[in-house]
């Protein structure tokens, strides 16, 4: 890849807002040590864990790397990875053939990664997942069958991968290392229907029967969780997860959910699913607090390799603080209170 991302950037309808000096601030802090080269002692390549969960449907078994979110001393972060019940948590996705180590690229004079900046200045904990077929999630032994992505593939992967590492970070919830109801994802091409699809499946989720009938709202969430999509170069499709019909969904005021979608210009595969989604979801978002498109002119780039360019990872940065870090979502026991 020779030709440079770095063109003009356009935003439809309404750019992204930071309404608080104090989001904005961060929000520049984080693009400032992600890409521009400053200094820090904290860094991806320090504390993680690389993890392997068993995928909720088939048992598969399935790659992550989690890196934990920075204690908390007041308002600042310590040098500690021992998490805090304040920190939102990101999912990372690859697309379609990639893997979770595209997350790792560094980025500026700093050598710092786009994971660096959302754990160091916006507190952020992080995972970067390999979904079934992908990265060092194949099979045990080695079958030619991971080669092919079938159609069951890709329900296992909202239905099952996506559930496993859920139900991995709820248990860092309990111990109060993050808070899961605070939770963003990314997800590039062929991996955004899934993820818009696990959005749906997290929200349907019903509550534990913990309170009397008369008080439905008292009753413990099992799910209602994810709270931002960032979408890269979105496929229409993904076996049986249908974008479009997710999205009908998520558009939901009530759910709140926000959703940035990144796309070339010039990316005649993507450019319309982008636009089309776009306009469903705003659609019901009539002050245009949290639904973007970003399209970058004359480029062509897709997915991932849209995290070449300096200004994806400061948007990126700017909307998962915006919508999901700052979220006044307390944490809380999701226990079933007949367990507690």
């Amino acid at each position: 890849m020779n030709d440079s991302l770095n063109h003009s950037v356009t935003f439809d309808r309404t750019p992204l807002r930071i309404d608080s000096p104090q989001s904005l601030l961060l929000s520049v802090v984080a693009l400032l040590l992600v890409i521009a080269g400053g200094s820090s002692e904290l860094s991806a390549d320090g504390p993680n864990s690389n993890v392997v969960l068993n995928s909720v449907t088939d048992g598969f078994r399935i790659h992550m790397t989690y890196f934990p979110a920075y204690a908390k001393e007041g308002n600042q972060s310590n040098k500690n990875a021992l998490g805090s019940p304040d920190a939102g948590v990101v999912i990372l996705l690859h697309g379609k053939g990639g893997d979770r180590l595209v997350w790792d690229k560094k980025s500026g004079d700093s050598q710092l990664s786009f994971i660096d900046g959302l754990r160091n200045e916006l507190g952020f904990a992080v995972v970067t997942v390999d979904l079934r077929k992908h990265g060092e999630s194949k099979s045990p032994d080695g079958a030619q069958d991971d080669a092919i992505l079938r159609v069951e593939d890709y329900d296992n992967m909202w239905r099952g991968d996506l559930e496993a590492v859920k139900q991995f970070l709820m248990d860092e919830h309990q111990d109060k290392k993050l808070n899961v109801n605070k939770l963003g994802i990314i997800a590039a091409d062929d991996m955004a229907p899934v993820a818009a699809q696990f959005a749906v499946f997290d929200w349907s989720k019903p509550p534990f029967d913990d309170a009397p009938a008369n008080q439905p709202q008292a009753r413990t969430r099992r799910g209602q969780d994810v709270r931002a999509l960032v979408l890269l170069s979105p496929s229409a499709n993904a076996g049986r997860s249908r974008l479009m019909a997710a999205a009908k969904t998520l558009r939901d005021p009530k759910a709140g959910i926000a959703m940035l979608i990144i796309v070339g210009d010039g990316d005649e595969l993507d450019r319309g699913v982008s636009k089309s989604v776009y306009q469903l979801v705003s659609a019901m978002d009539r002050e245009h607090e949290r639904t973007y498109l970003q399209s970058y002119k004359q480029v062509k780039f897709r997915g991932t390799d849209l995290l070449n360019n300096v200004d994806t990872l400061n948007v990126m940065a700017q909307f998962l603080n915006k919508h999901v870090q700052q979220l006044d979502s307390p944490w809380e026991d999701r226990r079933s209170r007949l367990e507690r």
